[in-house]
C-alpha cells in the first residue's frame, strides 16, 4: 500500500506550501495490521477500483492498494480534516463548518456505513505509518 499526502492550493493571499506532500509505503508486517480492513473496502468497491472524496483544489490523502493482481486507489480529504474540531467531512455536503466536536461527530456519524468503512481504513493506515519508521517511496517509481 502506498499512501500519498497531496497538498491542495493555498488559501488566497498565502504562499504555497507543500506541508502535506509526502509518500509512505506500507508493506509487511505493517500491512498485516490492516489486511482485513483492505479486504472489506475492496468488497465494498465491488467492480470499481477507484473511489474519491475531495473537492477541487483541496489537499487529500491517496492510498494505492495493490491486492490480488489489482490496483485500487482511494482518495479522500477526510484524514486532513479529521483532527479539526470545527470542520466536519460530510459524504453528501463536503466540508462543513461545525460549532465544535459534538456537532462534528454528529455530522460525520450521518455518513453511510460504506463511507465510514473506507475512511476508517485511511485512519488505520495513517496511524500505522505514524507509529512505524516507514521508508518514503521514491516518487519516480524506482
Amino acid at each position: 500500500m502506498v499512501i500519498t499526502y497531496v497538498s491542495g492550493m493555498p488559501v488566497p493571499g498565502q504562499k504555497s506550501t507543500n506541508a502535506l506532500a509526502k509518500t509512505i509505503m506500507l508493506a509487511d508486517p505493517e500491512f498485516k495490521g490492516i489486511k482485513k480492513d483492505v479486504e472489506e473496502v475492496i468488497q465494498l468497491l465491488g467492480e470499481k477500483t477507484e473511489w474519491s472524496d475531495f473537492g477541487p483544489d483541496a489537499g487529500y490523502v491517496s492510498a494505492e492498494i495493490y491486492y490480488g493482481n489489482k490496483r485500487y486507489v482511494i482518495r479522500s480529504w477526510y484524514p486532513i480534516f479529521r483532527d479539526e474540531p470545527n470542520v466536519a467531512v460530510s459524504e453528501t455536503r463536503g466540508l462543513v463548518t461545525a460549532s465544535g466536536l459534538a456537532e462534528k461527530q454528529e455530522i460525520e456519524e450521518a455518513n453511510s456505513q460504506k463511507y465510514q468503512t473506507i475512511v476508517r481504513l485511511l485512519e488505520k493506515a495513517e496511524t500505522i505509518s505514524k507509529q512505524s519508521d516507514l521508508p518514503k517511496a521514491d516518487p519516480s517509481g524506482r
